[in-house]
């Protein structure tokens, strides 16, 4: 198994229970109570700062205006920051493939090969193998900041914070008494979704409803333009920008046919029945915007039978630094292998290649996905999604590691869940003055910004 994760399942079910115990033992809750990163050396903002070199210059601006939108978003750019912050706190020794950006924004819809409606995890960038708090982590202080910048209070923030917790455990528990194929085949598809919420039910009605009507057809009908010579982007700067280069495009069609490699064979002929016709710049998210990312659009027999594929650049994760480098050379075979190992149900044309010697992943733009926008929520809303999202969370690391040895470090549970509480919180208030500083600098002229976009 190339992700390097090293796990004796030979031992019984309670023995790795109690071996997990013997783990926690050994952990260093202090050092999780007293956290304080290390900034001496390096500031949030200059973190920042040095990533602009991997993205498109007139892009910059745009990224940080994204990120200045609110502390919530700052978060949500921070992963890199994170996990630098971090790299010095003591490890479980409970290994499982880390998807490394665990954000309330980064769980969300999308439709099975088998068209049903799934929940689950979504942005795999950062994918390596790593100790399983280090998700925790990231997810407990993503529901502490997505709380204060709700304007909730911080008992609220830390009651949602035990809550996801909570779940987490629970469902940890659930799935090591579990067969390893009954974790395998596990999902949480839009049934079990419905009977975890209460209050938030409505909204994911709403979410699943408008996620079931983006696909690629309504996604084309709405980028592009219907020709003689068939689809074309229309332009809509910064957002869409057609690729009028010819080599370019070129490179792009040679890129397809080394992509088609990393596909199983009958994939492969699914997409063979496509041909690619038009390519566009695509400006990506938050913590991704700027850097390189293109939509193929791929025509089948007519114009109603229409394929829309998004190409995204690969780099090193952000956790290499704390957690070494991947088995993987290529990264964006590194993305593809976590995703498919962590999610229960994956993209069918989830692939890999490489492009103007660039790693680049590929997986469809729009499958019926959608999500949750936390801004919408109240309090008991955000409660339910921090566990909904914590459930997730305890499966994609049930599949991918040991949920035995986890369920017993976790076993004794009021003193990790106090500190690790007090963690997400003082991080929600680290988080703030990051976005000041980021703030600040922007009105000093420091940091160009370009707001709304």
């Amino acid at each position: 198994m190339k992700a390097h994760i090293q796990l004796d399942f030979q031992a019984s079910p309670e023995e790795r229970l109690r071996k997990g115990q013997e783990l926690r033992g050994n952990f260093d809750l202090q050092a999780l109570r007293d956290f304080r990163p290390d900034r001496h050396n390096k500031t949030a903002l200059a973190l920042f700062q040095d990533s602009d070199s991997t993205r498109l210059k007139k892009y910059i601006p745009i990224r940080y205006g994204r990120m200045l939108e609110s502390a919530f978003a700052t978060f949500r750019g921070g992963a890199a920051v994170m996990a630098r912050d971090l790299a010095h706190l003591p490890r479980s020794g409970v290994q499982v493939q880390l998807c490394g950006d665990t954000h309330l924004g980064n769980f969300g819809l999308y439709a099975s090969p088998e068209r049903h409606m799934m929940f689950d995890l979504n942005d795999f960038d950062e994918t390596l193998p790593g100790p399983f708090e280090f998700d925790l982590y990231r997810l407990t202080a993503s529901c502490a900041v997505a709380a204060l910048h709700l304007g909730f209070a911080e008992s609220t923030a830390r009651n949602i914070v035990q809550a996801a917790l909570q779940s987490y455990r629970e469902h940890t528990a659930d799935f090591a008494k579990m067969g390893h194929l009954e974790v395998w085949y596990h999902h949480i598809g839009t049934t079990r979704v419905m009977d975890m919420l209460d209050e938030a039910r409505d909204h994911m009605r709403k979410s699943v409803r408008k996620a079931e009507d983006k696909t690629s057809q309504t996604a084309v009908e709405k980028m592009a333009l219907w020709t003689a010579s068939g689809w074309k982007f229309k332009p809509d700067p910064p957002k869409i920008e057609p690729v009028d280069n010819r080599t370019l495009h070129l490179s792009l069609q040679h890129f397809f046919s080394t992509y088609l490699e990393s596909l199983p064979d009958d994939r492969h002929f699914l997409l063979s029945k496509y041909t690619f016709v038009d390519a566009a710049f695509r400006l990506t998210g938050v913590g991704s915007a700027g850097r390189q990312a293109y939509l193929a659009l791929m025509q089948g027999q007519d114009r109603k039978d229409t394929l829309l594929l998004q190409l995204k650049q690969a780099f090193p994760s952000v956790l290499e630094e704390a957690l070494g480098q991947s088995a993987y050379s290529h990264h964006g075979q590194r993305v593809v292998a976590g995703q498919k190992l962590m999610q229960a149900n994956s993209d069918i044309f989830l692939g890999w290649s490489t492009f103007r010697n660039r790693n680049f992943y590929v997986r469809q733009l729009r499958d019926r996905k959608g999500s949750i926008d936390i801004n919408d929520l109240s309090a008991q809303d955000l409660k339910e999604y921090s566990e909904l999202c914590a459930y997730v969370l305890a499966r994609a690391h049930a599949r991918s590691g040991d949920a035995a040895l986890i369920s017993g470090f976790l076993m004794e549970e009021t003193a990790f869940d106090e500190a690790l509480a007090n963690f997400a919180l003082r991080y929600a208030e680290l988080n703030q003055a990051d976005h000041d500083q980021l703030l600040k600098a922007a009105h000093a002229g420091e940091i160009p910004v370009e707001w709304g976009i």
